[in-house]
């Protein structure tokens, strides 16, 4: 993935590719593209959001919020988020950013929200071969165990470690 610090170059480039996207589904759209929707567009754009507010100096809430806003969008789109994770149309995408929303929660203090974001990966990951998808959601039990003092971080602790026992 691409990491720029500029908010506004990345909204000019998603709305260029929104726009191309949207041109092309309208014209013979190359086989390889098939996954390539304007959710899957929308949950890139929410995972470039969550990189800036990484980096960020200042706006860092508005970037957050922002990023949670386009990542719940999408993310709903993709998997069944809350209900049906083994509903998901596109599991390994699924799992990715359903990681970067839960990162992006957890950067924002959310934390019971950050703990439904992983419940969901972890319900995907009987569904994907993705190390990747794995290895980025591995990456948020540091962060979440130095929340361990909170009830529902506590309590979902043991269940993530289970489930990544297994992969």
């Amino acid at each position: 993935m691409l990491v720029t610090t500029d908010r506004p170059a990345l909204g000019a480039t998603s709305e260029k590719a929104t726009r191309l996207l949207t041109a092309r589904q309208r014209r013979d759209t190359p086989s390889f593209l098939y996954y390539l929707a304007p959710a899957q567009l929308a949950a890139e754009a929410g995972q470039g959001l969550v990189a800036l507010a990484e980096r960020a100096t200042s706006n860092r809430k508005r970037l957050l919020a922002e990023a949670i806003d386009t990542l719940s969008g999408a993310v709903g789109s993709l998997a069944s988020v809350g209900t049906d994770p083994q509903a998901a149309a596109y599991p390994r995408s699924a799992l990715l950013h359903t990681t970067f929303l839960a990162r992006a929660h957890l950067l924002n203090g959310d934390l019971r929200e950050s703990v439904d974001a992983m419940r969901t990966a972890v319900g995907l990951l009987s569904q994907v071969q993705s190390p990747r998808g794995r290895t980025y959601l591995r990456s948020l039990r540091p962060a979440l165990a130095r929340r361990a003092r909170s009830g529902v971080v506590a309590e979902f602790l043991p269940q993530l470690d289970e489930a990544l026992s297994r992969t």
